[in-house]
C-alpha cells in the first residue's frame, strides 16, 4: 500500500482505534509529546467540559491511564497483522478520481443545482454511480427515468460539496492572492470570468488535493464513508422501489398510471443508521409517496 494511505489510516484514525490493540507505540519526539497533550486535553474538554478528575473517571471506566493514553496520542503505526479499516479501500479510488483531469474544466456536471466546486467531484459522482449500478439492470433501473437518476446524483455532489468546500475555498483563496498560475499541461478553455477557477481546479487535480489530504486528512475519510453509505443505501432504495412498487400502485397511488419515478427530492430528516435518510419520491403522472427507510410497525401501532 502506498504510503500516503498508510499514514492517512493512522491520522484520520478514531480516539477508539487509536486506543484499540490495532496501533503499536513508537518512541517519539519532543514534538510528538508535546501534540499527544495537546490532544488528551481536547478531549478533556470535549467529554467532560475540561474537568480532569470527572476524565479520569471516565478513563478509569474503560481500564485506561493518562499515561497510555498520551503515549497512543504521540507516535503509533497500524500492525500489520491488522485488516485494513474499510473505509480505505474507497479512499484509495476516490483518491485517484479526483486527480483524474477532463477534457474540458468547464464542462458543467449534468446535475440539477450548481454546488460549490462541483467540478472537483464530477470524476467521483461518475465513479460512484457506476458502483451503484453495477449488477443492476432491467426493471429496478428502469424504475428510474434520467430526471429520477440525476437527484440521485445531486444528493451525493450536495454532500460532498457542502463537506468540503470550506477547506478547498481557503485553499482556493490562497491560490488567487499568490496569484501562482498552475503547471498544468493544457491552457483551460475559459474566458477571463472564470481563468483563475479554471486553473484552480486544474491545480487541484494535479497535486491539489494531495496537499489539502495531508493538511486534513480525516476529510479524505469522511469523503470515503458519505460516498460509500450513498452507494449502499442508494442501492437499498432502488432494490426496496422496485419490491414495493406493485403495491404502492396497488394501495397507494391507485390512480390506474404505471410511470417511472421522475423525481427523488432528499435531505428531509438527519442521516441515520449509517447514511439513510428520508425520500419524497415523485412519479411521471404527479403521484407522491414518502420512503422511510426503518422498521414503521410502531408507527403503525
Amino acid at each position: 500500500m502506498d504510503t500516503f494511505y498508510e499514514r492517512l489510516i493512522v491520522r484520520a484514525a478514531t480516539i477508539d482505534e487509536l486506543l484499540s490493540d490495532d496501533f503499536e507505540v513508537l518512541p517519539g519526539q519532543k514534538g510528538d509529546a508535546d501534540l499527544a497533550a495537546w490532544r488528551l486535553a481536547a478531549w478533556c474538554r470535549s467529554c467532560s467540559s475540561g474537568d480532569w478528575s470527572l476524565f479520569n473517571l471516565r478513563l478509569e471506566r474503560d481500564g485506561l491511564s493518562i499515561g497510555q493514553v498520551l503515549a497512543k496520542f504521540a507516535t503509533v503505526r497500524r500492525r500489520t497483522s491488522t485488516a485494513t479499516p474499510a473505509w480505505i479501500d474507497d479512499a484509495i479510488w476516490i483518491d485517484t478520481a479526483l486527480q483524474s483531469s477532463i477534457e474540458d474544466v468547464n464542462a458543467t456536471p449534468c446535475l440539477a443545482e450548481p454546488c460549490a466546486f462541483e467540478h472537483l467531484f464530477t470524476p467521483v459522482i461518475e465513479r460512484a454511480e457506476a458502483l451503484l449500478w453495477a449488477g443492476i439492470d432491467g426493471r429496478p433501473f428502469n424504475n428510474l427515468n434520467e430526471s429520477a437518476r440525476v437527484c440521485l446524483r445531486q444528493l451525493l455532489l450536495e454532500q460532498l460539496c457542502s463537506l468540503s468546500a470550506p477547506a478547498i475555498y481557503d485553499r482556493f483563496v490562497k491560490a488567487i492572492k499568490s496569484g501562482a498560475k498552475p503547471v498544468n499541461l493544457k491552457e483551460p478553455k475559459c474566458d477571463d470570468n472564470t481563468s483563475q477557477y479554471n486553473a484552480f481546479v486544474s491545480e487541484m487535480r494535479i497535486s491539489g488535493f494531495r496537499c489539502l489530504f495531508e493538511e486534513k486528512p480525516i476529510l479524505l475519510r469522511l469523503i470515503a464513508t458519505i460516498t460509500r453509505q450513498w452507494i449502499d443505501t442508494s442501492r437499498e432504495f432502488v432494490m426496496r422501489l422496485d419490491a414495493d412498487l406493485a403495491i404502492i400502485y396497488r394501495d397507494i397511488l391507485p390512480s390506474g398510471t404505471y410511470g417511472k419515478i421522475a423525481n427523488i427530492k432528499g435531505q428531509l430528516s438527519d442521516p441515520h443508521n449509517n447514511g439513510r435518510s428520508v425520500l419524497i419520491i415523485s412519479l411521471e403522472d404527479g403521484g407522491r409517496v414518502v420512503y422511510k427507510p426503518k422498521d414503521l410497525r410502531l408507527d403503525v401501532a
